[in-house]
């Protein structure tokens, strides 16, 4: 269980940007531990899915590449049913983004249908945060025992409503895994939040807030609702499980202070889906254990084998980082929770970027913040102190008319850069012929940072 610390907290604009970006409290609280504690600083991909991390179920295999849902009772999960997968708006219109099947595994026997399960108390938090409508009144609840809810974003051409029914009978019902967060009422009647013919119908309310019932759907022109079956996968125990998303990070930063020495000796990027790169991602992770005053006796059980394979792009420090916030799930008592982040940094990525231009929540000395678009989080790279105490790595396809200042300062603090960031720097140097602050490169090795990062002669 993580430790309690009064430093460990959440005031109200970080409980205001964690629900905003659906970022689980457990989850925002570890990271704010080991900020503090391993001095890194964390920028994650605001993900309309990462709710879903308090499902009963493993984040997806690192083999599946298709985008979850992102509206519906289907949010969150792969449904077999791509109507109920990824949209977004185009001329005006909601349209269903076409799945490449190269997306999905093909192996038969890695996939299996199964049912996608909601509690009722994640609906009702879907309505009190706007995404449902309900649909029918509470007296219809009450003689039918379904809820109906209808998802805002939709296709206007596929008109779908989301069901539970809340006479299911076991097995199709089942407990939810404790959980450990604020129970949201919307909705409900007003003057009584547990009402008496609730309780009389299906046992005591809160009860029925803590199971999960199959999750249905029923399209324009159908007369009958149908289960919404979602890719699945074996666990350990042979339990099929819905594929769910990970924890997308934009990076994680090296501190370039250490109680534990220079940590900046396991900064080398590492490819483990190039041959031999596991096994040299995991000869670093020793040498970084030893570093930590490990010794061999516990090497094998604090290194997981999930840290160190599959995880692309990654220096030995990230990896390490990575295994320390997924071991504090696996920790936290909720049993389903485990390697939340699967793969590296993005930062990293030797293909195309993501989009850079989106929302970003910072985790940094113990505090959380947001960033809007790309404007702002070179704003926060830059800002006074931020680039003494942190090393990250630039992608070298970033726009060097944006990024080049950045870079300027990891240059005047000789920090390492990237030798392909390093020659696009120079090649924007060369084009524009003078540096990001107006001045001719001649000029430029009189200007130094102060210990804040602000530059003076």
């Amino acid at each position: 269980m993580m430790q309690t610390n009064d430093n460990l907290n959440l005031d109200m604009q970080e409980q205001r940007i964690i629900k905003r970006a659906e970022i689980p409290r457990l989850f925002a609280l570890f990271l704010k531990e080991k900020s503090l504690l391993l001095g890194v600083a964390f920028a994650l991909r605001v993900s309309p899915s990462s709710h879903r991390y308090l499902m009963p179920a493993s984040p997806k295999p690192l083999s599946v590449k298709a985008k979850t849902g992102n509206w519906g009772f289907a949010k969150g999960v792969i449904s077999i049913d791509p109507l109920l997968g990824f949209i977004e708006m185009k001329n005006g219109k909601w349209e269903v983004l076409a799945r490449h099947l190269k997306d999905i595994p093909q192996d038969k026997e890695l996939l299996q249908p199964v049912l996608h399960k909601l509690s009722l108390q994640e609906v009702l938090s879907g309505l009190h945060i706007g995404e449902y409508e309900l649909v029918g009144t509470e007296q219809q609840i009450q003689q039918g025992g379904r809820i109906r809810v209808k998802a805002h974003k939709q296709p206007t051409d596929a008109d779908i409503i989301f069901s539970i029914d809340l006479t299911e009978k076991k097995p199709r019902v089942e407990p939810q895994c404790p959980i450990d967060f604020q129970k949201i009422l919307a909705r409900l009647p007003a003057k009584e939040t547990r009402p008496d013919w609730w309780n009389d119908a299906w046992g005591i309310f809160d009860n029925c807030l803590s199971h999960y019932y199959p999750a249905q759907y029923q399209q324009a022109g159908d007369s009958h609702f149908s289960d919404i079956f979602v890719y699945g996968v074996q666990d350990e125990n042979g339990t099929v499980l819905p594929i769910t998303g990970d924890q997308d990070l934009l990076w994680i930063s090296t501190p370039t202070q250490s109680s534990n020495g220079d940590m900046q000796d396991f900064s080398e990027i590492l490819n483990t889906l190039e041959p031999g790169g596991i096994e040299k991602l995991y000869l670093a992770r020793l040498n970084l254990h030893f570093r930590l005053g490990g010794s061999e006796e516990d090497a094998e059980q604090s290194i997981s084998n999930s840290s160190i394979a599959g995880l692309g792009c990654v220096t030995a420090y990230e990896s390490y980082v990575i295994d320390e916030v997924n071991k504090s799930f696996a920790n936290s008592g909720i049993n389903h929770l485990r390697n939340l982040i699967q793969h590296a940094a993005e930062n990293h990525n030797p293909n195309e970027p993501s989009q850079l231009d989106a929302r970003m929540v910072h985790i940094w000395e113990g505090k959380i913040s947001v960033t809007h678009d790309e404007h702002e989080l070179i704003q926060f790279f830059t800002q006074p102190g931020f680039p003494n105490q942190n090393k990250i790595d630039i992608h070298p396809r970033w726009d060097m008319s944006k990024w080049a200042a950045a870079i300027y300062q990891q240059l005047v603090l000789k920090q390492p850069v990237l030798a392909d960031t390093l020659a696009a720097y120079k090649a924007y140097r060369q084009k524009t012929r003078h540096n990001i602050f107006g001045f001719r490169p001649s000029e430029s090795k009189n200007v130094k940072l102060n210990d804040k990062g602000d530059k003076h002669e």
